[in-house]
């Protein structure tokens, strides 16, 4: 099915075309696109054309993704939605006040406390392990870290050690450069650094690689999108630095043994192939098993998604369904594999779904990207909570929605509500003291960007 690719690259051309300029470059709505069309195009790559089964599972993915932007396009365009993002607007930094403060000292407190009687990271023991010699299996330590025989609530830590952390410090990093001082630069690398222990303790590449997005779609709202010269060379700079962090991360795993390239490319070759496998290969591939898998079954009726909620309630299993596609593809229960979204919600609401969904979702996701970017200041804690919500929802490309849970979705939404409610725009503002005054408040602001 690869000569569909170019019919699915041409639409998104189109859709990019008509949408970006009235809702901007990064929005919940271009990033979800352009997740689903990666996502297409590397399901129709690998789809065996000899299989009915897959040949069907190629149509739903290019249609249900096709089906989502061009209503997309027809909502914006039908509609002349002209809420764009504001050519310029104040940002407003947060100092490290009490609040925050407390929030990260709780939130390392939680962290190290989970480590601490899990006995382990994951991570950290497999690198020392490199260095000794005696490598452990990093992967069935993750796993026994989040199902072992003592239950410590990992989903529930997951939170504030990959969203709560990274995100407050990423604020601290950016208020640093702000004020310009001497020190900002070694005092970014440290924090950058905590951020990055935090996010691969348990030896897991995909909240990194997620977080990163998230920093990458903060900066360009505090950049106000193209206007800043130094967010792209700012952005390369993050890039480059995430590159070492991943093939460590993929080093430790052990998984560059796996990469087709490992044969013949060297290690830093094989590492950075293994990489591009993982992200380019790796849903589409689980994504086609998983229609596999559900292709014979009954509608579920949604019974599926209710158990995956369920599952953050204490003692229930809640849903199994990628753990049975896994065990489909290996023998084994040492791993998940789970369908695409569009498989999902096929397997969940059957074929009335996958037609309705994406239209849905299209006109919700417009509704957001063209409406929330639309006041003249906003606070760093505000955005950072915007773009985490923008990078969840949007690279929502597998599983239901307890997949966006897992992700961060409603923790970045209390980040997001913390900003709106002390920030600038707040009913607090006006008794707010003046910036550079000793804070009283749960965090201290100090406005770095004038309108011009």
């Amino acid at each position: 099915m690869t000569w569909l690719v170019p019919i699915v690259l041409g639409i998104f051309a189109a859709y990019a075309m008509v949408v970006i300029p009235r809702t901007g470059f990064v929005t919940v709505d271009t990033i979800f696109a352009s997740s689903q069309t990666l996502m297409t195009i590397g399901t129709l790559i690998l789809i065996d054309d000899t299989s009915p089964v897959e040949l069907r599972y190629g149509w739903i993915m290019s249609g249900a993704t096709t089906l989502y932007m061009l209503s997309s396009c027809l909502y914006s365009f039908a509609l002349s939605l002209s809420s764009r993002i504001p050519v310029s607007f104040n940002i407003v930094e947060v100092r490290s006040g009490p609040g925050l403060k407390t929030t990260l000292a709780v939130s390392f407190t939680i962290v190290v406390a989970y480590f601490v009687s899990v006995g382990y990271s994951a991570f950290f023991l497999g690198l020392s392990g490199i260095f000794s010699g005696a490598e452990p299996d990093v992967t069935t330590l993750r796993l026994e870290s989040y199902s072992g025989t003592r239950y410590l609530y990992p989903g529930y830590v997951n939170q504030f050690k990959n969203v709560v952390i990274p995100a407050l410090l990423t604020l601290l990093i950016s208020s640093a450069f702000s004020t310009r001082g001497r020190s900002a630069n070694l005092y970014a690398v440290v924090l950058a650094l905590t951020a990055a222990a935090c996010l691969l303790a348990t030896g897991q590449r995909d909240a990194l690689v997620l977080f990163i997005v998230v920093v990458l779609c903060y900066m360009y709202l505090r950049a106000r999108g193209a206007a800043d010269r130094h967010y792209f060379t700012r952005s390369l700079y993050i890039l480059l630095g995430a590159i070492p962090l991943l093939m460590l991360g993929t080093l430790v795993l052990g998984r560059q043994a796996n990469s087709s390239a490992a044969g013949t490319l060297g290690q830093s070759g094989a590492l950075l192939a293994e990489i591009g496998e993982r992200f380019l290969f790796g849903n589409q591939f689980s994504g086609i098993a998983g229609y596999r898998y559900t292709e014979s079954l009954p509608v579920s009726n949604g019974n599926d998604w209710l158990q995956g909620l369920l599952g953050f309630l204490p003692g229930n299993r809640g849903s199994t369904l990628s753990s049975e596609i896994f065990r489909s593809l290996y023998g084994g229960t040492r791993g998940t594999s789970p369908p695409s979204l569009w498989g999902s919600i096929d397997y969940n609401f059957g074929f009335v779904g996958v037609v309705v969904a994406p239209i849905l979702l299209a006109i919700a996701l417009q509704i957001v990207a063209s409406t929330v970017l639309h006041r003249t200041s906003y606070s760093a804690l505000e955005l950072i909570g915007m773009a985490g919500m923008f990078v969840t929802v949007g690279t929502w490309t597998h599983g239901g929605p307890s997949q966006l849970l897992n992700t961060g979705l409603a923790t970045y939404f209390l980040l997001w509500v913390w900003g709106r409610r002390t920030g600038p725009n707040s009913r607090s503002a006006a008794t707010r003291p003046p910036a550079g005054s000793a804070p009283t408040a749960i965090a201290s602001y100090v406005s770095t960007r004038p309108p011009r």
